[in-house]
């Protein structure tokens, strides 16, 4: 692919999906400038790979599923291990909802990296299982067996709360 063409291509899947997958990156990561920084690489990647995507491809998916990986990548880094938990709102909040809202999105946080991923894309990009099960490279019926789970686990965790 030509550097102008790869720019194109860049521009344009920047302004579809850039506030989605920094969105997922984000709530994946826990930190919103590395977000930033993952979904730049995200983009990079895809606009370097675009060629090889295949015509019957989902879009969105393929590009969730590189930023899906971009992000477990920076998981295994060391400096992320060392990073500490989203800090806890301090004072008295005048929107409860917010605090459970943050609650949940912390709950998702700690969920195993399988059904986080199954979470964030399912519901937190609006899609399809069968997207989700692009993204992430595994069957639809494993999808809806790990959001069951995920579902399952969040429960328990937010009802001990």
């Amino acid at each position: 692919m030509q550097n102008t063409e790869q720019n194109a291509v860049l521009l344009r899947l920047a302004r579809e999906y850039g506030d989605s997958v920094v969105r997922m990156c984000c709530v994946y990561l826990k930190d919103y400038h590395l977000a930033q920084d993952v979904a730049q690489e995200t983009f990079l990647q895809a606009a370097r790979k675009y060629g090889a995507l295949a015509r019957t491809d989902s879009e969105k998916a393929w590009l969730m599923r590189i930023a899906v990986n971009r992000c477990k990548n920076e998981l295994r880094t060391q400096w992320f291990r060392r990073a500490q938990e989203l800090p806890e709102p301090s004072g008295a909040d005048p929107y409860p909802e917010a605090d459970t809202h943050m609650a949940l999105i912390r709950a998702i946080g700690r969920l195993p990296q399988k059904y986080r991923a199954a979470v964030l894309l399912y519901y937190y990009q609006d899609m399809t299982a069968a997207e989700t099960a692009a993204a992430l490279g595994i069957r639809e019926d494993a999808v809806y067996q790990r959001l069951r789970r995920a579902r399952q686990q969040l429960k328990k965790e937010l009802e001990e709360q």
